[in-house]
């Protein structure tokens, strides 16, 4: 009995003991769980806090360049303009001192207007050949235009490339709107003696070329339209940042900051497809933060009338109900936007021409422009683009031998006076200068030859 009680006392320990060592690894178990557990939840935090700190950095330093752009307002009088200079992109550079300044008076107001431009060899002054003003549109310059200009002077037309006012190098209006650059262009064309001009427009350029015609259509012999932009009131959707008050000063300093030129190669080059070089990129972005590039650009597009008021003043202005020599110029990519159908069903074209160019940027596709605009003059007339050439002056015809035979005759040509005596006649000529002055016995002449005056006394006896 007692060898069975000690039998089944050792099977109950056994079982105990199973039980124990159960429990404890079941802990054990538990605890390496927990601990698991709070390892993970801490490497979770860790990663979380990091996160929150880059995010946190992020967001100062966006807070810090936003209060910097709205608060940092620097007069561009007061800065040496050497600086400007220094820091401009050489192909920007180039433009810049290929072109000159031309006073223009608008409003009783001196401005000055940046332009380039080349004449032909065989045309005698800008007033007697067939003109092309270029017009830019809102986020370009009339650099954009600059390789057009060489073609063009060999097919014996004369390009004018102009900043507009309140862009570019060009001075800025007062009223830096769309409807009052486009009543500048008269003083411009003033400025430059230019009675009426062929007219090429580049995006959003087509709407103050169209206000301009509408109020000036005897100064335009034609029009030529590149990927326009005429339905003010649909602008792509990055404009709503321009008019949103800081942030569109933020968004167009990062977007034109020399520091991030990489950043924007790759975008323009990832996203638009785009074979343009970095360092001509960097002269678009210069060109909108020279100066006081930036206030103006934004000045524009906030006191700008964008609603579809102008659009429907141009549907009924001249531009629609006038006949005219006029064409549009298409890429791929514009023939399927919006205003593509709406500027061709709103206007009648003598000419079109539809590219295979993704975008039809005078900057990627100048030759289109050259060869379109010539074009149009041909169309418009035959005999504009004939080479005019300069006249030269005829020899100066030899002096002829003296026939006179009066008795006595005097010429001097080098004095102040030409004087005779004469019996019968008295003949004297004054060459040049002050008075031809004669006394003769019956008649008396005198002749001031290129003078101020000529004096003939007669004192007959």
């Amino acid at each position: 009995m007692d060898k069975k009680n000690d039998v089944k006392e050792r099977k109950v320990k056994k079982d105990d003991d199973k039980v124990v060592n159960q429990n404890s690894s079941e802990k054990n178990n538990n605890n390496n769980s927990k601990k698991d557990r709070v390892v993970n939840r801490s490497n979770v935090e860790v990663k979380d806090a990091g996160c929150i700190r880059v995010f946190g950095i992020i967001v100062i330093a966006l807070l810090t360049f936003v209060l910097w752009s709205g608060f940092n307002q620097i007069d561009p009088n007061s800065v040496d303009p050497s600086l400007y200079i220094k820091e401009m992109p050489k192909d920007l550079l180039d433009y810049y001192q290929s072109g000159t300044y031309i006073p223009v008076y608008h409003h009783g107001k001196r401005m000055q207007v940046f332009m380039t431009s080349k004449f032909d060899s065989t045309t005698t002054s800008l007033q007697h050949s067939e003109v092309v003003l270029f017009i830019h549109g809102q986020m370009t310059t009339g650099f954009v235009f600059r390789k057009s200009i060489e073609g063009l002077v060999k097919e014996h037309v004369h390009p004018v490339v102009i900043d507009l006012p309140c862009f570019g190098f060009s001075d800025s209006l007062q009223n830096c709107t769309y409807d009052a650059i486009a009543d500048s262009l008269p003083d411009i064309l003033d400025a430059l003696q230019l009675k009426s001009v062929h007219i090429v427009t580049y995006d959003t350029g087509a709407v103050i070329a169209s206000l301009f015609y509408d109020r000036n259509p005897h100064r335009v012999k034609s029009i030529s339209f590149g990927d326009p932009v005429l339905d003010i009131s649909r602008l792509p959707s990055y404009y709503n940042i321009f008019t949103t008050p800081i942030l569109n000063r933020f968004a167009l300093q990062l977007a034109t900051s020399p520091y991030l030129s990489w950043i924007r190669y790759q975008y323009f080059t990832s996203f638009f497809g785009s074979t343009v070089p970095q360092d001509i990129i960097d002269s678009y972005s210069y060109a909108i933060r020279y100066k006081n590039n930036i206030n103006r650009f934004l000045s524009t597009i906030e006191n700008s009338d964008f609603s579809f008021t102008t659009t429907h003043s141009i549907l009924h202005s001249k531009l629609i109900t006038t006949n005219y020599m006029k064409q549009i110029l298409t890429s791929k990519e514009y023939t399927e936007t919006y205003q593509s159908k709406f500027i061709i069903n709103h206007l009648k074209f003598e000419r079109m021409d539809f590219n295979n160019a993704e975008f039809l940027s005078p900057e990627e596709e100048p030759y289109v422009f050259e060869i379109n605009i010539v074009l149009l003059i041909d169309f418009t007339g035959k005999d504009l683009r004939q080479p005019i050439v300069k006249s030269t002056p005829p020899p100066p015809t030899p002096p002829q031998p003296s026939t006179n035979t009066h008795a006595e005759h005097d010429h001097d040509h080098q004095h102040d006076h030409g004087h005779s005596h004469g019996g019968g006649h008295g003949h004297s000529h004054g060459g040049g200068h002050g008075h031809g002055h004669s006394h003769g016995g019956g008649n008396g002449h005198g002749h001031g030859s290129m003078g101020e005056f000529g004096l003939g006394h007669n004192y007959g006896l």
